[in-house]
């Protein structure tokens, strides 16, 4: 079962085959939305988290996510924020390494979904 958020701001997606769509108003994915009940009622345990404003929006859905007992796990090249603010990007996914989430590559995460692994961040120490 995937589950995607999207901040709605003029973002269009076309709706896949089984995958559940979360409108998001707020930086947190978390914040006036239904995931969690999705998550949860679909044993979804693993969070993999990418998206843009690394230090807002990323950081403040994943904080929420391990806050609320889930894995979270951040695909490195999948997250950015704008040239200028560089600086902080970098320092949200230091401190997501460091207390909240496994910071990998997005080649680890399609690895281990496509091995079927549950320990990415083992497989990205390689």
């Amino acid at each position: 079962s995937q589950i995607s958020v999207l901040h709605q701001q003029g973002f269009q997606h076309p709706q896949r085959c089984s995958e559940e769509i979360v409108p998001k108003h707020r930086c947190s994915a978390f914040i006036d939305t239904r995931l969690e009940t999705l998550l949860r009622s679909n044993g979804i345990r693993t969070l993999v988290v990418t998206g843009t404003t690394t230090q807002t929006c990323v950081e403040s859905t994943v904080r929420d996510g391990q806050m609320r007992d889930y894995r979270v796990v951040v695909a490195r090249d999948s997250v950015g924020a704008r040239g200028h603010l560089r600086h902080l990007h970098d320092a949200a996914l230091e401190t997501m390494e460091l207390y909240f989430a496994d910071v990998t590559e997005s080649v680890a995460v399609i690895g281990a979904w496509e091995a079927g692994h549950r320990n990415i961040a083992a497989q990205s120490a390689f």
